[in-house]
């Protein structure tokens, strides 16, 4: 996916690492994303939710699903009972 953007030499190594350019120093810096979870990021009781999360965001795109396959996940097909005042 890296490979096939247009804008990817803006953000990316020839070895798909991330960096920026600092106006300051007029340098390359790298950026080293926070490694967290999607569960932290997502506090809540609702794991379905999450794993449909998951399934959306997938990086590697062979394995990310089409717009017809994100609708068939579990997730969809809970009952939804409305919470009454």
């Amino acid at each position: 996916m890296l490979a096939k953007g247009r804008g990817t030499y803006k953000y990316f190594t020839k070895n798909h690492m991330l960096y920026e350019h600092n106006q300051e120093t007029n340098r390359l810096e790298y950026l080293i994303p926070k490694r967290t979870s999607l569960r932290h990021r997502l506090p809540m009781g609702d794991q379905g939710f999450i794993d449909f999360v998951a399934h959306l965001l997938e990086i590697n795109p062979k394995k990310r699903p089409t717009e017809s396959e994100a609708l068939k996940h579990p997730w969809l097909s809970y009952p939804y009972e409305p919470i009454s005042a």
